[in-house]
């Protein structure tokens, strides 16, 4: 993994805080890695922390993706966890936690969310692997 050690530590209380503010039980791999990293970057790819600068936080995109005052606001039941740089994220879905891929400028009516895996640990491992497929690629 790339870039985890410029994040502050979190806490279970503070996983709690955000769990209950987004109305959300992470599941136990996503709470694994919040309470060992918080934080991580890998080429291509960042993972929102929940304690640490606003800029990137969890609960701050999260909120902001759920405006309705933009023009395609992320739908209720997605938790961004992931930007992918074009205002696209990588979700939790809480319909049935898994893990799908929300693009912003599908709107509703034609969008259905598109299913990456099932858990946070395969997601990771899966970003990491075409992370590496890229960089060896270039």
């Amino acid at each position: 993994m790339w870039w985890t050690d410029t994040c502050i530590k979190t806490s279970e209380k503070e996983i709690r805080n955000q769990e209950k503010k987004i109305q959300y039980t992470f599941e136990k791999d996503y709470e694994y890695y919040l309470l060992k990293y918080n934080w991580i970057s890998i080429p291509y790819e960042t993972v929102y922390w929940i304690t640490g600068r606003k800029h990137d936080d969890l609960y701050d995109n999260y909120i902001t993706e759920h405006d309705k005052k933009i023009a395609n606001p992320m739908p209720e039941y997605l938790v961004p966890f992931s930007p992918n740089g074009r205002w696209d994220h990588y979700c939790f879905n809480k319909k049935d936690n898994k893990i799908c891929f929300w693009q912003h400028d599908c709107y509703d009516y034609e969008w259905n969310p598109d299913y990456e895996c099932d858990t946070f640990t395969e997601w990771l491992e899966m970003i990491i692997n075409e992370s590496l497929k890229s960089l060896l690629d270039d």
